[in-house]
Formats: structure tokens, sequence, C-alpha cells
């Protein structure tokens, strides 16, 4: 920006300040609209962030599905497997008395 020097008159001091007017609603503007980009950018990378959450928890949903409808194969074909992983997780689970 060069340096003019401005009439000392009264139509040559209200041009400048309505130059000066003018700059500082520029730069306002500017500001407000780096402001929105980078809130923008935010919470763009933030939705992009959640949706690799999402799509994790899905995969990992999937994959318990299949390994569930897999283990249910195998018990109905060896029953005595799913009685015996029964009989084992309720020995783990029950209080141990112990003197009586």
């Amino acid at each position: 920006m060069s340096q003019q020097r401005v009439p000392l008159d009264a139509q040559g001091i209200n041009n400048a300040l309505t130059q000066l007017k003018k700059q500082l609603s520029q730069i306002e503007g500017e500001a407000i609209s780096i402001r929105g980009d980078a809130t923008t950018q935010l919470f763009q990378n933030f939705a992009q962030i959640l949706g690799g959450v999402f799509q994790e928890r899905e995969a990992s949903v999937k994959a318990l599905d299949e390994a569930k409808a897999t283990l249910e194969n195998i018990f109905r074909g060896h029953p005595e497997i799913k009685i015996a992983l029964d009989k084992e997780a309720k020995e783990k689970t029950a209080p141990e008395i112990k003197g009586k």
C-alpha cells in the first residue's frame, strides 16, 4: 500500500476514511472466510475419523457374527464341545467354598 498525501480538506479526509473503512471491511471479511474454512475443515476431519471408527466397528461386528455362526455349526456337529465349554465356564464363575 503506497502512502499518498491526503489533501486536508473535508472531501480528501472523507475519501481517506472511506478507503480505510473499505480496507478494514475487506480484512474482516477475509478473516471470517478463513475462520469459516478452518471450521469446515475441522468438522470434515472429525467426520472422517468417525467414519473410520464406524467402518471398523461394522467390520468387527461382521467378523464376530461370522465367528458365532461357525461356532454354532461346530456345536451342532459336536454337542459335547458345547457341554464341556459350559461346564468349564460354570466352574470358573462359581465361587469356591472352602471349609464347609
